[in-house]
């Protein structure tokens, strides 16, 4: 198989893969056929990387092993925390892997930033159909009111269709649209809003209003500005409206629910500078914690030990997490990576509109929702989003 038909079947096969996942808690099975099938698929991955780049596999797998067997060590050899640790450091490599293959074959030629966003952009058509005809049919997942299709990981959903928001909808601003950009545009939109989440709304408002005041930076054209500012009032009273209703009133009472027990701040932020203060505290309580953090299952028994009332082990936030579970170097050689695209390289008009601004949009959701580097649905995505920010022109 080449890697162009490599790399876009890993893109598209992706909502089946976590639809699985959503199925079988559906259907009150165990959730784990979306692991057991990305095994292979890593090791697939793993073979193609090693064949169009071997120095960067060994280089990428040596450290792989390495993390494995400092989690075998920071697990105190308790297999349920071993499985746990391994799991989730095997999470992040998937998005990693999957990242040098892809930004070896764009180095290669083998596909182009323009093909990586038209295959993003269908698969992430299919999340939000998904999500909708699960909406419509009352199968699937919800969480706190909103439907989530068949997709259990709830941030990182809200993360790529953000980001695919902004590819969407891209081309009505700066392009001559058809029916099917309309259209795909108007149901990736109606998704992400369909999700309840701070972070999507928010996000759908940005990119909006964004466009709309570049467009008539670049274009002169005030009518699409004042088109956007109506269309988001419109939907503002169309949302507001669904909140009041019956249907709804379950988001709106959660949200007046958290508003009372929390400060603005701590609402906007769904606590997660809570979890990032009982995070840091346990964190710089041990230097050994700091250098080579505490591990995924050592941070969750430290953190949630005395922090019950917490949801998860972490700060919640990715690189916070990668610093807390894998210590202060690896927080920073990510951190570095993560930011070089935005410092370093040299952008052209359209570069700058569209795919530096959704890359940008990608760290602002990760830093704020969390769990997209560690998530293979989620990550597939970023990875384009990074890579394109070194290839597009």
């Amino acid at each position: 198989m080449s890697y162009y038909n490599a790399i876009r079947l890993l893109i598209y096969c992706t909502p089946f893969i976590d639809g699985l996942n959503g199925l079988a808690m559906t259907l009150g099975l165990p959730v784990v056929f979306g692991q057991i099938i990305r095994i292979p698929i890593i090791a697939f991955i793993l073979y193609l990387l090693a064949n169009i780049n071997f120095k960067i596999f060994s280089l990428a797998f040596s450290l792989f092993s390495l993390s494995i067997i400092r989690d075998v060590f920071l697990s105190d050899y308790i297999m349920s925390d071993i499985a746990v640790s391994v799991t989730v450091t095997s999470r992040y490599f998937y998005v990693l892997f999957f990242l040098l293959l892809v930004n070896c074959s764009c180095k290669r030629k083998f596909v182009t930033i323009v093909d990586l966003l038209t295959w993003c952009k269908k698969t992430i058509l299919i999340f939000a159909v998904i999500i909708l005809i699960s909406k419509a049919s009352g199968f699937g997942l919800t969480y706190a009111g909103a439907s989530k299709g068949l997709f259990i990981e709830v941030n990182a959903l809200t993360a790529l269709l953000v980001w695919g928001a902004s590819i969407w909808i891209y081309p009505l601003y700066f392009s001559s649209p058809d029916r099917y950009d309309l259209l795909g545009a108007l149901v990736v939109i109606v998704a992400t809003a369909s999700q309840a989440t701070k972070t999507g709304l928010i996000g759908i408002i940005v990119i909006l209003l964004y466009y709309g005041v570049v467009n008539v930076v670049v274009q002169k054209n005030i009518k699409i500005l004042i088109g956007t500012v109506l269309f988001i009032i419109i939907s503002g009273l169309i949302i507001y409206t669904y909140l009041m209703s019956e249907i709804g009133s379950e988001i709106l009472s959660r949200w007046q629910f958290f508003l009372e027990k929390m400060d603005l701040f701590t609402f906007l932020m769904s606590g997660r500078n809570i979890a990032l203060q009982a995070a840091f505290s346990e964190w710089t309580d041990n230097i050994l914690y700091i250098l080579f953090g505490t591990g995924f299952s050592g941070g969750e028994k430290l953190t949630l030990g005395k922090n019950p009332i917490l949801s998860y082990g972490g700060p919640e936030m990715d690189i916070f997490d990668i610093g807390f579970f894998y210590g202060i170097f690896a927080m920073l050689i990510v951190t570095y990576y993560l930011l070089k695209p935005v410092i370093m390289n040299k952008y052209h008009r359209n570069n700058i509109v569209n795919v530096k601004f959704s890359y940008l949009l990608f760290l602002v959701v990760m830093f704020l929702g969390g769990h997209v580097l560690s998530s293979p649905m989620a990550g597939i995505f970023f990875t384009v989003a990074y890579v394109a920010n070194k290839y597009y022109d």
